[in-house]
């Protein structure tokens, strides 16, 4: 990925804003004139949950979200905080800004390439990937290379349809596993677990747009 300022970048104009807490809010967004049910089979089922909880895909109204987070540690106090920024119009006209505790890295998406500009050192465990799962929630690169099961969770009062998705590649020792809860009627996202449930993640307070 090439380093380097563009001195033409693109212009993000975009519809609206938001200012949300990247806990616990989430957000989901359809494409319009896109209706998703619950298919069947359960690839199908997995795709459309990742089209109905991802709002980075060409098709939807162009957005802006920008989001806080904090860290704390075992005894309480706050160890660290920063912002994910993104302007989203298409999958070559967006841009994503990540910043915290002397640490801050923009990329910007375009028609001829993605150029980045980044200072200081990467977080490391919280970084910009994990933060960015407020935005793209499903985050395989391969569907294909996970085998997906299906069934009903029942957490709490919620009743939800929940996703395994398991490494078949390679016959790792430990099979990696991922799993999303959703509600079956809209296939919003509630829960995600992820790398063996190191990363746990809940949604509430959700804003439909």
């Amino acid at each position: 990925m090439n380093k380097r300022l563009n001195s033409i970048l693109p212009n993000l104009a975009l519809s609206w804003a938001f200012l949300i807490l990247i806990t616990p809010e989430a957000l989901c967004q359809t494409p319009e004139g896109q209706h998703l049910q619950p298919a069947n089979d359960a690839m199908n089922t997995v795709l459309s949950i990742a089209k109905a909880n991802n709002l980075e895909q060409d098709g939807v109204r162009p957005w802006h979200i920008k989001a806080t987070y904090e860290i704390f540690g075992a005894q309480g106090p706050s160890k660290r905080t920063g912002t994910y920024e993104e302007w989203w119009v298409n999958s070559k006209k967006n841009k994503h800004t990540f910043a915290g505790n002397g640490f801050s890295r923009t990329d910007y998406f375009t028609d001829q390439g993605v150029f980045r500009v980044e200072t200081g050192k990467d977080p490391g465990i919280i970084g910009p990937e994990q933060i960015k799962s407020l935005v793209r929630p499903l985050s395989e690169e391969d569907f294909n290379d996970f085998t997906p099961e299906i069934h009903d969770q029942q957490l709490g009062n919620l009743h939800l349809k929940c996703v395994v998705l398991t490494w078949n590649k390679d016959n790792p020792v430990v099979p990696i596993s991922h799993m999303y809860c959703v509600d079956p009627e809209h296939l919003t996202l509630r829960a995600a677990l992820t790398e063996y449930g190191f990363y746990q993640k809940w949604y509430n307070s959700i804003v439909r747009l």
